[in-house]
């Protein structure tokens, strides 16, 4: 029953409930900041969530070959029957001349044998096999965590090369737009000077097919920067924050120059020779030991038919003397791997240091560029202002501003555009540097 007109069911109440959750998980998920989308994109990127399971195996495994130094402890448990008893048989010799010798036959009532118990083992020497295998495991944990740094480093920069790109279409588009205002003003001039004999109709007719081109190459910018967004909402997971400011929030927190991917590479070969050095473990002997206690039916007396206990305790020692030279295969194995693995590492320390002198090379363009890019605009935004006095006096005509207001917006566009070209190299110079790049908080 209803308690009153404003009391609900439980069944709608429920359906409520349903609806609002539906509503909070149909909300987009959204950054304010790049800060914000890029501690989205490390914490949902399949790569970097692959590579973190790889590390968290590293270090178990790391764990699973320590676990070797602890004692182990086993509790045993084991019965047998047999379709025949055991039979004992034994020849006192007679002790004085005349006498004949005594036999005791006896035969042993029980077909069955039960018998439970506890071991604690250790080895006491294994030919240092342990200590090989358990610093091969760590310098593979090594290997491991420094590709994991290399995976987060290429999402960095693929995360901050599809920032810059997205800045230069803004740029590009705010300049197509300019130059469409222009003529499109420039358009509706000319149609007045023609109405009124001014102007000829094959100006107009200019006019227009420059509109058109402008227009066309309005809508091809909208299309590249729409097509940027929707890579960087498909790569990070959100929308690039409408906000954003053009420079990215870099956190640098290494100065030194490391090729991330060559270390890989090298602590990896570094620990297939370890592994090869364990397996050479196995020519030395191997010596363990062991206390226990057995609780067996029948015990030590193999005539009684009860249960008894008794403790156990001994060394046991095994030295394999031949095996078919697998230990000198494996040798072999190992230091061939290690030797492949380096001279990759080394090959890309060449690449990595190319990469840098070509860079050198784009900084050294890149200032000559700048210089004429400001030489240009400071030029640029003269004639602008000279027009702009020459019109007022009546010597220049409103196209002739028009046109020295597109070369300004061009060149400081041009300039706008080569200080992202300049961040970009940066960046890009951090990743070759093996820097561990990041993003703060923004304008921090």
């Amino acid at each position: 029953m209803r308690g009153s007109e404003n009391s609900f069911s439980f069944a709608e109440v429920r359906f409520f409930g349903i609806c609002a959750g539906l509503c909070f998980c149909l909300v987009p998920v959204s950054a304010e900041t790049l800060s914000s989308a890029w501690e989205h994109l490390v914490s949902t990127n399949p790569a970097l969530r692959s590579a973190e399971a790889r590390v968290e195996s590293g270090r178990a495994a790391v764990d699973a070959v320590n676990a070797s130094w602890y004692p182990r402890l086993d509790l045993t448990g084991s019965y047998q029957y047999q379709s025949e008893t055991s039979k004992m048989k034994i020849v006192i010799p007679a002790f004085m001349e005349g006498m004949d010798d005594v036999t005791i036959d006896k035969s042993l009532e029980d077909h069955d044998k039960a018998e439970v118990g506890a071991n604690v083992s250790y080895v006491l020497f294994s030919g240092f096999s342990e200590t090989r295998a358990a610093e091969a495991q760590e310098a593979s944990l090594k290997s491991t965590e420094t590709s994991y740094l290399q995976t987060k480093n290429t999402l960095a920069l693929r995360f901050g090369l599809l920032h810059y790109a997205i800045q230069s279409a803004r740029i590009s588009l705010r300049l197509e737009e300019a130059r469409f205002s222009a003529r499109k003003a420039h358009l509706g001039v000319l149609e007045k000077r023609t109405d009124s004999g001014v102007s000829t109709s094959a100006q107009t007719l200019s006019a227009v097919a420059e509109l058109a081109r402008a227009s066309a190459d309005t809508a091809e910018a909208h299309r590249k920067l729409d097509s940027l967004y929707q890579e960087f909402e498909s790569f990070v997971g959100v929308p690039y924050p409408e906000e954003a400011p053009p420079e990215l929030p870099l956190v640098d927190s290494d100065s030194s120059l490391r090729s991330l991917e060559a270390e890989a590479l090298e602590q990896r070969a570094d620990a297939f020779l370890k592994q090869g050095a364990a397996t050479q473990g196995g020519a030395y002997p191997q010596i363990s030991t062991y206390v226990g206690y057995r609780y067996g039916n029948p015990g030590l007396n193999l005539t009684g038919n009860e249960w008894m206990g008794y403790a156990v305790a001994g060394v046991q020692a095994k030295w394999n003397l031949f095996d078919g030279f697998e230990r000198k295969a494996s040798a072999v194995r190992y230091r061939a791997e290690s030797k492949s693995l380096r001279a990759q590492a080394e090959e890309l320390r060449r690449e990595q240091g190319a990469s840098l002198k070509e860079l050198d090379l784009d900084d050294r363009a890149s200032s000559v560029e700048r210089q004429s890019l400001v030489s240009g605009l400071e030029a640029a935004q003269a004639a602008q202002k000279a027009y702009t006095t020459a019109l007022a006096n009546g010597t220049a005509t409103p196209d002739d501003l028009r046109d020295a207001d597109l070369l300004v917006a061009d060149m400081e566009s041009r300039l706008e555009l080569w200080k992202i070209r300049e961040a970009v190299r940066q960046l890009q110079r951090l990743w070759k540097s093996g820097r561990i790049i990041s993003y703060g908080e923004d304008g921090q």
